[in-house]
């Protein structure tokens, strides 16, 4: 059990250089919130 374990751990650490960050959004995203601001949703949106 512990072998399998270690197999799917080296697995998973050689293969994480090929994931590559996609590029999206390439543009700046506008979020609207529609409550007042200093308030709990406009913390949580920033």
């Amino acid at each position: 059990m512990l072998a399998h374990r270690a197999l799917v751990a080296a697995a998973v650490f050689f293969t994480a250089g090929l994931a590559h960050a996609q590029d999206f959004p390439n543009r700046t995203i506008t979020l609207v919130v529609p409550y007042a601001a200093g308030g709990v949703l406009d913390a949580t949106a920033r």
